[in-house]
């Protein structure tokens, strides 16, 4: 018969109690100890050695399993010496998400991590049937200490392979918010962890306290949800659904599997491009549609789309994804997770249509706690490729569409939602092109205005330079001010990549129907301006803050150094498209690079962005002016920002940093 923990903690406590009275500098007798009425001094001295008696105690005596776990997996013995690490669909090391544990951990899930991790150390077979002993830690990434530290508890139990029920025991360590160390005692229990899983299988469970309420070492019950490894069946027949993506068939040419940088499907889909930014029509933005598989963040659409990837088949191409909407672009090394904003699904990838094709679904039941959350409603579609052909108004090199089966009637419906890719990832990829469209323009607002007699005697940088590239600080007549860079999307038939990685494309592009010198250049510029808008003493504290973002082709003369284009510049909120009006394309971009000089290390770069319309126009926006200073990177010298501070005045944001180590996400590769 195993002894009660509340009784095997005083026991504890006496032991050390009577070791405390026994170094102590006043002889007393049993009798004393008992009877006599401690001073003040000597009670106040009395309750901070137990206190530390308490901590030494409850770490060390061992919780006992059966007083809270024989209900649920009964105790046994093993029935063999033998041992491993990996039990039911679970691999050695899993990954899992969390939300509570307010005294010991912060309980929301909007923090910058609410992950776990659980390791075995000890699996064994047992003498019952279908009954393993499992011995293993869990560690939790975020705590009150100002630098995070984990909260880690090594626990001993037993798992049911029959009911799917785990239920272990233990004690850990963690940090109070007043920083002070606890050595707090606690129960495991997960649920629904079998010997395999599908897309429905969800792992839900909770982390419980054994103090008391008002003890120091107790905090709020923690809810848990896991996705298992091992053991995973993909549950979709995608034959079956294959008439749910025909919609997505418009005409245009998409990258085929064999033309994509890395000739593994795992490779490509995990880690080549996981982050997107969702796209909305007008009626999505002014809440005359419902454009979310869920209720906004907050009241607003999200900004960003993003896919974490649980499981993954080389062979089969096939891939279980976490689909997550946030209002910020993923920053930090550990992931987060909320069910109220997240989707799981199954994709395949398709030869015939070169996309990828997802069925998805939905956590249900979310609430306070995780422990009846499920997984359901898997009504959800989403598709996914990768253009084969960039130009001024596509810049994007992956896309999609998320979508609804479902009626306009039916609750849950949603309209269609277009998601890009925040940048060109694709660069090297030989199917890859970029298509100049905006030669006429080009020829009508640059050509025209093109020295045609060189500088003698100067040097300007190479069209091929990294100098290309380059960070530049704006203002504007308006008392705009602001900062930005200019990175180049192609130059000449190359798409460009930093550090002079340059990939030959197939194909004709723009006919060179000018001087040798001249170069077709193609692009991206990005702005963040800033409109003081309160001021206090002279001093701006205030300010209004606006992204820009151009594309641009045009044309670079490298015996002048002088960049002209014409640019198209995304119109709307962050995160709008308006049809058939998403883009204003009047814009002149004009830069000059200074020559380069013997023995001198760097030079500046002075231009203009203008639009091109009508001071009547709504659409006109004052001309910017922009300054930048570039390094030659032969003298292995990178871009800074620089600028006569007569000109211009900015504010330098504080940056703070810390060293929390790194989360590794774990994912199953086949």
């Amino acid at each position: 018969m195993s002894m009660k923990p509340s009784i095997m903690i005083q026991v504890c406590k006496l032991t050390v109690f009577f070791l405390f009275i026994s170094f102590s500098a006043k002889s007393v007798s049993f009798a004393e100890i008992v009877f006599e009425e401690p001073n003040d001094d000597e009670s106040k001295a009395f309750q901070s050695a137990m206190t530390e008696v308490n901590v030494y105690s409850e770490s060390e005596c061992e919780v006992a399993y059966s007083d809270y776990c024989s209900s649920v997996v009964p105790e046994s013995v093993t029935n063999s010496k033998a041992y491993t690490e990996s039990f039911g669909a679970f691999d050695g090391y899993e990954t899992g998400y969390y939300i509570g544990g307010n005294g010991i951990l912060n309980p929301k899930i909007n923090t910058i991590s609410n992950s776990f991790s659980f390791e075995t150390r000890y699996v064994s077979k047992t003498v019952a049937d279908g009954v393993w002993k499992i011995e293993g830690s869990l560690m939790f990434y975020e705590s009150y200490d100002p630098i995070p530290s984990p909260f880690h508890l090594k626990l001993h139990g037993f798992w049911s392979e029959f009911s799917g029920n785990l239920c272990m025991v233990g004690t850990g360590s963690a940090y109070s918010k007043q920083a002070n160390l606890l050595t707090p005692a606690a129960v495991f229990r997960l649920r629904n962890l079998r010997n395999s899983s599908n897309i429905t299988t969800l792992i839900t469970g909770t982390l419980e306290s054994l103090s008391s309420s008002d003890g120091v070492y107790y905090f709020e019950p923690i809810s848990v949800v896991m996705f298992p490894l091992l053991n995973y069946e993909y549950t979709f027949d995608f034959r079956e659904f294959t008439h749910q993506f025909s919609g997505e068939r418009d005409g245009l040419k998409y990258l085929a599997f064999n033309e994509l940088p890395s000739r593994r499907f795992c490779s490509m889909i995990m880690g080549h491009v996981n982050e997107f930014k969702l796209q909305y029509t007008r009626d999505c933005s002014s809440g005359k549609q419902t454009c979310l598989p869920f209720v906004r963040l907050n009241g607003y659409l999200p900004h960003f789309l993003s896919f974490s990837s649980i499981r993954c088949s080389e062979v089969e191409r096939k891939i279980r994804v976490l689909i997550e909407f946030r209002n910020t672009s993923h920053v930090g090394k550990y992931p987060s997770f909320n069910p109220n904003t997240t989707l799981i699904g199954e994709g395949t990838w398709d030869d015939r249509e070169n996309q990828l094709f997802v069925l998805v679904c939905r956590f249900l039941d979310i609430g306070e706690s995780w422990s009846n959350a499920h997984v359901g409603d898997c009504t959800t579609r989403l598709s996914f490729r990768f253009p084969a052909i960039l130009s001024i108004r596509e810049t994007s090199s992956a896309m999609g569409q998320i979508w609804t089966t479902k009626t306009a009637n039916d609750s849950g419906y949603f309209d269609r939602t277009t998601f890009r890719s925040t940048g060109n990832h694709m660069v090297g990829v030989p199917g890859l092109k970029y298509e100049y469209t905006e030669f006429n323009r080009v020829k009508n607002l640059c050509l025209r205005k093109e020295q045609l007699l060189r500088n003698k005697g100067q040097s300007y940088p190479s069209g091929h330079s990294t100098d290309m590239k380059f960070d530049m600080l704006v203002k504007s007549s308006e008392n705009k001010h602001g900062w930005g860079s200019a990175d180049p999307l192609a130059i000449g038939d190359q798409l460009y990549k930093p550090y002079l990685f340059l990939m030959d494309l197939p194909g004709t592009m723009l006919e060179r129907a000018v001087p040798a010198r001249l170069m077709n250049v193609s692009y991206e510029v990005s702005i963040t301006l800033q409109t003081p808008i309160d001021a206090a003493n002279g001093v701006y504290v205030s300010y209004i803050e606006e992204k820009v973002e151009i594309t641009a082709e045009g044309i670079y003369d490298s015996d002048t150094g002088k960049l002209c284009m014409v640019g198209c510049r995304k119109l709307g909120f962050d995160n709008q498209v308006f049809e058939n009006a998403s883009v204003d394309c009047e814009i002149l971009l004009n830069f000059e690079f200074s020559p380069l000089k013997p023995n001198q290390i760097g030079g500046y770069i002075t231009g203009s962005i203008e639009s091109t319309r009508k001071s009547s126009d709504l659409l006109k926006f004052d001309r910017l002016e922009v300054y930048s200073a570039i390094y030659k990177t032969d003298q292995r010298k990178s871009s800074i920002w620089t600028m006569d501070h007569k000109s211009t005045t900015t504010m330098k944001p504080c940056a703070q940093t810390s060293n929390t180590g790194t989360w590794f996400r774990r994912t199953m590769v086949d």
